[in-house]
């Protein structure tokens, strides 16, 4: 049988061992930690606790559980940029090339929203908080969802990104300028990547009956994305887009 002498210095024991661990895991100094374990263990006296120095235990910073646009940077190290933008190998590339001589010009033009996408687009309309960013599932990952109801064919935003060769991100969609490379000779592979710098539009996750679709607009000689409304989005829904069947045919990308 432990004797009670034996089993409080067992108990004061673990306590020396844990507490340094603990403090210097979240920061504590080991002089805060000595101030701590004295007042810890000294008698309690109202007068003397109201009149004595507070100790400076350093917070630890609670993270949100919602994220909104002015959020991107600080906690998914995401530089915000609200448009379309070129990567500086490609800007004389993409300035240097006409989009009507591209082959998918007119077929994309033939849509009757392009003024208002335009329009859109030309605005920059910022989301502000009508959009933010919260955790799906630990298997998803993290979604787009919309603060307020969102009508059918309505704009939501535009998918902002840098235009850049041979993109290999989970994060890009395929910029349908057709321009060969001089040296090559051959079609440049470009693509509308996000992965670094873009806008919350990145956090759409796929589905296979989404509630958004694709606009590809031509606007001041670039191609721009725009997420519009398949349909009537509820407010707290979460938005989704399909990402095409050739996203999941390339390396080991897995529906969830």
């Amino acid at each position: 049988m432990v004797s009670h002498f034996s089993f409080t210095s067992l108990v004061v024991t673990l306590q020396l061992l844990a507490i340094p661990v603990l403090y210097h895991f979240i920061g504590i100094t080991d002089i805060q930690l000595r101030e701590a374990y004295k007042l810890i263990h000294t008698p309690i006296n109202q007068t003397a606790i109201l009149s004595s120095t507070p100790i400076n235990v350093p917070l630890v910073p609670q993270v949100p559980s919602v994220f909104y646009t002015d959020d991107l940077e600080t906690y998914f190290g995401i530089r915000l940029i609200h448009t379309l933008a070129e990567h500086n190998k490609t800007k004389s590339i993409l300035a240097n090339h006409q989009i009507q001589t591209d082959p998918h010009y007119r077929q994309f033009m033939q849509s009757e929203e392009i003024p208002s996408l335009t329009y859109f687009i030309a605005n920059v309309l910022h989301p502000k908080k009508r959009l933010y960013i919260r955790m799906v599932s630990p298997a998803k990952g993290f979604g787009l969802f919309s603060s307020m109801p969102i009508n059918k064919r309505a704009p939501i935003i535009e998918y902002a990104g840098l235009v850049v060769r041979d993109s290999k991100s989970d994060y890009s969609w395929w910029y349908p300028s057709a321009i060969w490379d001089e040296k090559t000779k051959a079609k440049m592979d470009l693509g509308l990547d996000a992965s670094g710098t873009g806008n919350i539009a990145r956090f759409a996750n796929h589905d296979d009956k989404p509630n958004m679709e694709v606009m590809v607009v031509p606007y001041g000689n670039r191609w721009h994305y725009v997420y519009v409304a398949k349909r009537f989005i509820a407010a707290g829904e979460e938005l989704t887009v399909s990402y095409g069947d050739n996203y999941w045919t390339e390396g080991s990308r897995k529906k969830e």
